[in-house]
């Protein structure tokens, strides 16, 4: 869910309850205006619309999606609780791939063993493009959204 000013960085300093300010914790600060972060939510939002899995009608289920550890491997239950590892990869539809990382520093990913693949990143909080090996590092606190195109 988004609160008005998210797309552009706006803050309310911590308080999740505005509504009853009349101050500057309300008052959106148009003069730092996030045009980077506006641009990814906007791609963020028009992708949306085009993935099945992420539409509000069609919920995830072990058919159209797989969580795959930073090896590219099905997530057991003890990488759950591996409270070192903060990066995950979520396949969904086989061909749409999320690689999240919330730690401070850069993660190296393992993509999925995909037949003949090539990624192509669509959306990313990092500097990626075409995808050419099998690894990608993805910034600290950083996500890529990668699509599958086949040879």
């Amino acid at each position: 869910m988004l609160l008005a000013g998210d797309e552009f960085g706006n803050t309310q300093y911590g308080n999740n309850n505005a509504y009853c300010q009349d101050n500057e914790i309300a008052w959106l600060k148009w003069e730092s205006f996030n045009k980077n972060l506006f641009e990814v939510t906007k791609q963020t939002i028009a992708l949306r619309k085009q993935i099945h899995s992420l539409q509000k009608d069609a919920w995830w289920s072990n058919d159209n999606v797989n969580w795959l550890n930073v090896w590219g491997k099905p997530m057991q239950q003890e990488d759950w609780h591996n409270l070192g590892v903060k990066a995950l990869q979520i396949l969904l539809d086989d061909k749409w791939l999320l690689l999240i990382n919330a730690k401070a520093e850069s993660q190296t990913f393992i993509l999925p063993n995909c037949a003949v693949s090539q990624w192509k990143a669509f959306v990313e909080t990092t500097n990626l493009t075409f995808i050419q090996s099998q690894e990608v590092t993805v910034s600290s606190m950083a996500f890529c959204l990668l699509y599958r195109v086949d040879n």
